[in-house]
């Protein structure tokens, strides 16, 4: 009988697969050994996006449509390659994706949606450096509807001097991500995150909600921003779905986005011919953030800088306060202090 497990090397490591013939889309008849070949093919996409987070694994070792379960520490049959992080309250050792072998061997899993904090953990501290909105849309919406939401969103976000990106969630919703530039996890700053889905809501108030409660809903799209919360986590680019077809989370350029047809157009036999292709539609993701708490973004001076409205922030803007000309000093010494500024602005904050 032959054996159901074997050992390969892969960029100097060595990683025991097996049951590679095992079905894991019954409808499809796709197998393990299938998806491991998507990742290995995408992977240096993945990679790019998915490195220095913690991953949580949604493994379905016998199929989609059967028992699941989630991984968030890392196991203690893990090899020693695969590194971990604790990071949160929660204590668990998340494990990182660092290189195709991480991949490979999360793959080997069966680790059909592959997920992560919206953190990223370096040189022993954690860093927010994006923002997720997830547009959850109701049963009765259309994903044309959707789609021009998302747009229209994305038009907004840009005139507050954000550069959002695009990504099909590969189930019915889509996700826009904004990067910013880094900050610790904070009340302040998932407070200001709220406010800004409270723009959204007054900008679109009638396609979408805040309501968490799908009953509350009334047909609206739901703006997700839980995602940002620490330990929430969300479906990753590029991920496979536990869905019928593999569909994967796919990111996409505008134009090509804009000629979707559902969020699920995207699956493991076609997403790296797409690649292939076009390239990674996120290659400028890290090099457009935005000053999240300031007053627009800090980009290439080439471009031109939008600044954040003065709305935006919690107190009114201040106007400016000119000194006005004095020609004679109070002389009571005991209720004025005097200090002579030769040159320059001084601004209090």
């Amino acid at each position: 009988m032959a054996s159901k497990k074997q050992v390969v090397a892969l960029d100097g490591k060595k990683i025991t697969l097996s049951n590679l013939n095992k079905i894991l889309y019954p409808s499809f008849q796709i197998t393990k050994a299938e998806i491991i070949q998507y990742y290995l093919g995408i992977s240096q996409y993945f990679i790019d996006f998915a490195k220095h987070r913690p991953i949580s694994m949604i493994r379905f070792p016998d199929g989609i449509d059967k028992e699941k379960f989630y991984t968030k520490n890392l196991p203690d049959f893990a090899p020693d390659f695969i590194k971990s992080n604790i990071y949160a309250d929660d204590n668990n050792a998340y494990p990182l994706l660092e290189t195709r072998p991480d991949l490979v061997w999360m793959a080997n899993l069966a680790s059909l949606e592959l997920h992560a904090d919206n953190v990223r953990l370096e040189k022993g501290k954690s860093f927010v450096d994006h923002i997720i909105l997830d547009l959850d849309p109701p049963e009765t919406f259309t994903y044309a509807s959707l789609k021009q939401l998302a747009l229209d969103i994305m038009d907004y976000l840009k005139t507050l001097g954000m550069s959002p990106f695009i990504k099909t969630s590969g189930s019915k919703g889509v996700h826009i991500y904004v990067p910013i530039y880094d900050v610790p996890f904070s009340d302040s700053f998932y407070e200001k995150l709220k406010k800004l889905s409270e723009r959204i809501l007054e900008k679109f108030p009638d396609r979408t909600t805040l309501h968490i409660r799908k009953n509350k809903r009334n047909n609206k799209v739901y703006i997700d921003v839980l995602r940002n919360r620490l330990i929430q986590t969300c479906v990753l680019p590029f991920s496979t779905r536990a869905i019928i077809g593999a569909p994967v989370s796919m990111p996409l350029f505008l134009n090509d986005f804009k000629k979707t047809e559902s969020s699920r157009d995207f699956h493991i036999n076609n997403a790296s011919a797409y690649l292939l292709e076009k390239g990674n539609p996120w290659e400028s993701f890290h090099d457009s953030a935005c000053e999240f708490f300031g007053s627009g973004p800090k980009v290439k001076e080439s471009r031109a800088l939008p600044s954040l409205p003065a709305d935006w922030f919690d107190q009114p803007s201040f106007e400016h306060q000119l000194a006005s000309e004095v020609h004679e000093l109070k002389q009571n010494k005991n209720t004025e202090i005097y200090e002579n500024k030769w040159d320059g602005i001084r601004v209090f904050i």
